[in-house]
């Protein structure tokens, strides 16, 4: 049996996606199930700082918290994907945990940026609850920052120390596991790309949602204006629909009013169709980005962050571009457009690039694992 620890509660397509092919690959190896865990007290330090940053952030932006009704309806729809998990129990307090983890023969924290500084201060995803005799390993998991920050190196040295096997989503992160806890890691696909076209094509004949012209399907995480005007002059130059989710994270001016089909209790499996059923995609979502590769969509791939920003996460967009030679496809400029429509992707090449990297991964796993996919 095979615990997974991973983020599956945040409101977010690929958070959801990510872990249901958490699930599904880990399989292929071995039964397996998701695991939760809860302080005795409750009082998770991620929580408490979470809420303290978030009424900091607010008070000096002086925005007020509420999320719409629709935004609303969205949470609702996103979490009613849980129904698709197999789950273990959840623990409460360590000695619980210590106790019952041992029915595990291995337990594997991943992926998504579960190693962010505010994760690794809980002592979850970095399996240090995890007795040293059962085998630890991490699958695709990503540290979410630039750099270690200085006070908290020992901490990351001490749990990476701990781990069996190490493997990570970005090139950045093999190099951050290098540099603080002098450990070679592996870079690996992220799970999504594990799981077969024709199981997210099954997932998405779930979705209840049907677009009945051709259409841009738009899905922007960031606020930047330009991206979503790249987008709109492509779908009038199509003669296109223009698709959006708008509103995602936050309300965002930008959203307004943009789009012909916005959407608002649009599901995991929705978000699947959308993509799957495309002319064209434009996003800055690493995992819209990966489900339009998998999909084989004409995809336009925008910069969330700036580069020099703390809080800047596109070096997983680059690793996955450049890893499957589509960096042509990252877009700066709403001048580029001619680009995009001109040329189309090589899916052959890249297809072939991909399966060669899946190869890769599973090598990974088998040795993590300590056996091949039954």
């Amino acid at each position: 049996m095979i615990g997974i620890i991973t983020p599956y509660k945040v409101n977010n397509y690929g958070t959801k996606l990510q872990a249901y092919a958490m699930q599904c690959l880990m399989s292929k190896y071995d039964d397996a199930e998701l695991l939760g865990f809860v302080p005795a007290s409750d009082s998770r330090i991620t929580s408490v700082l979470g809420k303290v940053y978030l009424k900091a952030k607010l008070k000096l932006s002086g925005k007020k918290p509420a999320k719409t009704p629709e935004m609303q309806k969205r949470d609702k729809a996103i979490n009613s994907f849980d129904s698709h998990y197999k789950f273990g129990r959840t623990f409460k307090g360590n000695s619980e945990w210590k106790k019952e983890i041992k029915k595990y023969n291995a337990v594997v924290c991943g992926s998504d940026q579960l190693w962010a500084p505010s994760n690794v201060i809980a002592d979850y995803f970095t399996l240090t609850l995890v007795p040293d005799e059962i085998n630890k390993f991490s699958y695709a998991a990503s540290f979410g920052i630039n750099s270690v920050p200085s006070s908290m190196r020992r901490r990351y040295k001490k749990f990476l120390s701990r781990l069996n096997s190490i493997s990570v989503r970005e090139e950045q992160g093999k190099n951050i596991v290098k540099d603080v806890a002098g450990l070679d890691a592996q870079v690996v696909l992220d799970p999504t790309l594990m799981i077969g076209k024709e199981q997210w094509a099954k997932l998405a004949d779930e979705s209840k949602i049907k677009i009945d012209s051709p259409y841009v399907f738009c899905y922007f995480l960031g606020t930047n204006p330009e991206h979503r005007n790249f987008a709109k002059k492509l779908a009038e130059e199509k003669g296109l629909k223009l698709v959006t989710i708008p509103h995602f994270k936050e309300f965002n001016e930008a959203d307004k009013d943009f789009g012909d089909i916005p959407l608002y209790e649009a599901d995991p499996a929705d978000f699947l169709s959308l993509i799957a059923n495309a002319a064209y995609v434009c996003t800055d979502s690493f995992h819209g980005t990966v489900f339009s590769v998998i999909f084989n969509r004409q995809v336009a791939v925008f910069e969330r962050f700036q580069n020099k920003s703390a809080e800047s996460t596109n070096s997983r967009i680059y690793t996955l571009l450049e890893n499957l030679g589509m960096t042509s496809q990252l877009f700066k400029s709403k001048d580029q457009k001619d680009d995009f429509v001109n040329n189309e992707i090589d899916y052959n090449e890249v297809n072939s690039r991909f399966e060669e990297l899946k190869k890769d991964s599973f090598g990974y796993l088998d040795k993590a694992i300590g056996h091949e996919r039954r």
